[in-house]
């Protein structure tokens, strides 16, 4: 099995920026898809959120569907609008 890199990140809403504040919790690697996709989902749903993701980073299609996949999941469960 392959030796995966573990890496978590979170974001959350400030009063000071309109940008969500975003910080790496673990691993910290120079690419910050994690963080970016965070702030993100931050602004679609106003909540804290923890994103962990091994996704390739050359397929920026693929990390969109995931993220809009997860949007659609807390609609269904009505935790977002």
């Amino acid at each position: 099995m392959e030796n995966l890199a573990v890496s978590m990140s979170t974001a959350v809403k400030t009063r000071y920026d309109p940008l969500p504040l975003a910080s790496s919790l673990l691993g910290g690697g120079a690419d910050d898809t994690e963080q970016q996709m965070a702030q993100r989902l931050v602004l679609r749903t106003g909540k804290q959120v923890f994103v962990s993701c091994n996704l390739p980073e050359d397929d920026m299609e693929l990390g969109a569907y995931v993220e809009r996949a997860i949007l659609q999941r807390l609609r269904d469960v009505q935790f977002v609008p």
